[in-house]
């Protein structure tokens, strides 16, 4: 699929992180299957469903029995105590579009997304073992992302500007703050925020970030902009940030608790590498036929990391400490033991090797694959994996720290010494 977008309805695009171009995966969610994007366009709808909060609001003991409730009209309820609920009506708004995102399939949601956990394993590396207790421990850990976690308002005219606000509508077109969330009194109303926050990093460009790179802010439902709590669910919200906004820009990244999304606006894309680019990139570097210089034999670039991608004797390694590509061979040591390069002599790890091939995270019109995060083993450009690498991302649901910069193709944490190397062929 192209990424550049030549629809004069569309507004942008949002990517899910840790996919490296599948377009959908596999979900599961209440005993059913099916498959869902990792790409969602976002595009101007038939007819405006955009809200805006109204200038109604009023006090109920119980928020089942609001009058908004009964007439279908979108509201936030803000739960002061078991006897107490403010509600905010919320009337429609003929200039925006509304787009929701959630781990729900339901019809509210617009992008349904899953969690997408961090690693820093290579499976080639773990044993079978290992790799079955992973797998089992994460398909019964309960998701940290919420069914309606956060939606998207767009202008339906130039310039489209679209914002983020945490929390979406529900079935009911409710969105409810229990009695612990954190809630305050503003000057227009209530505002709040959800359990796990939503949060959201503004580049000062794409493919632009200094040595110090600009911090995470959490969103409220009403959008206002606050620093980090001191940790994720903590009751005590943080300082409201009057400077800065929820409009996103091209490369704002949205840290939903278990997954991150990525915004590209349509302009940015279209100055990116294209999909195609990509696949004419890698089949160049295979055209050259780089030899192993062990096992004197034809090393392949894959697309994906996968067990059945290649033969085990096709598949190149690079080796993180001097970024030197050889094909698998006997090292006689056991796994996950540093390995002897045999061209520089140099211990090190090795991974798989394969091409990053979500053009949206390419930074810069140049695809050249020059180098490859460390330690999963993604090739991309030396101004992508710079770029990527000076992020951090909060990747803990209780707490902000640890935080580290992850590679976009697969979510693995990267090493904080050494995020990157030159990879150099035979």
């Amino acid at each position: 699929m192209e990424n550049f977008l030549i629809d004069d309805d569309v507004y942008g695009q949002v990517f899910v992180l840790g996919y490296n171009g599948s377009e959908s995966v596999s979900y599961s969610q209440n005993g059913s299957s099916s498959m869902i994007s990792t790409r969602s366009v976002l595009r101007r709808k038939p007819q405006p469903n955009g809200v805006i909060p109204s200038s109604k609001h009023y006090m109920v003991t119980d928020p089942t029995s609001s009058a908004s409730l009964r007439d279908r009209r979108h509201f936030i309820a803000y739960v002061k105590s078991r006897t107490e609920t403010l509600i905010q009506e919320y009337q429609n708004d003929p200039f925006s579009d509304m787009f929701q995102v959630g781990r729900s399939t339901d019809k509210p949601i617009d992008v349904t997304v899953k969690d997408t956990r961090c690693s820093d394993l290579d499976t080639d590396e773990v044993s079978a073992d290992h790799q079955a207790a992973a797998a089992d421990k994460d398909q019964h850990r309960d998701s940290t992302i919420s069914r309606f976690a956060c939606r998207l308002l767009v202008n339906r005219t130039l310039p489209y500007q679209p914002r983020v606000f945490a929390a979406g509508f529900d079935n009911h077109r409710n969105i409810c703050l229990g009695e612990k969330a954190p809630k305050w009194a503003t000057e227009s109303g209530m505002d709040g925020l959800t359990t796990n926050g939503v949060l959201v990093f503004h580049p000062p460009a794409w493919g632009a970030i200094g040595e110090d790179a600009p911090g995470w802010l959490e969103v409220s439902v009403r959008g206002a902009m606050l620093s980090l709590r001191s940790s994720r669910s903590a009751k005590q919200r943080g300082q409201p940030l009057v400077s800065d906004s929820n409009v996103l820009r091209d490369g704002s990244l949205i840290d939903l608790c278990g997954v991150t999304l990525l915004y590209r606006t349509k302009e940015g894309l279209d100055q990116s590498p294209t999909s195609r680019e990509l696949d004419d990139r890698l089949a160049c570097l295979n055209a050259d036929r780089p030899q192993c210089p062990v096992g004197m034999n034809t090393l392949v670039i894959p697309r994906q990391r996968t067990h059945m991608a290649l033969k085990a004797s096709d598949q190149p390694y690079i080796y993180m400490t001097c970024g030197h590509v050889q094909g698998r061979h006997g090292w006689g040591d056991q796994p996950n033991k540093l390995k002897k390069c045999p061209i520089c002599f140099k211990d090190g790890s090795i991974v798989r090797m394969c091409m990053g091939m979500e053009a949206a995270f390419i930074v810069g019109q140049d695809s050249t694959p020059t180098h490859a995060f460390n330690p999963c083993g993604h090739m991309a450009s030396l101004k992508t994996v710079d770029y990527w690498s000076r992020i951090p991302f909060p990747h803990q649901a209780t707490a902000y720290k640890p935080s580290s910069p992850a590679c976009p193709f697969c979510i693995t944490l990267l090493d904080a010494k050494c995020p990157y190397v030159r990879v150099i062929f035979p």
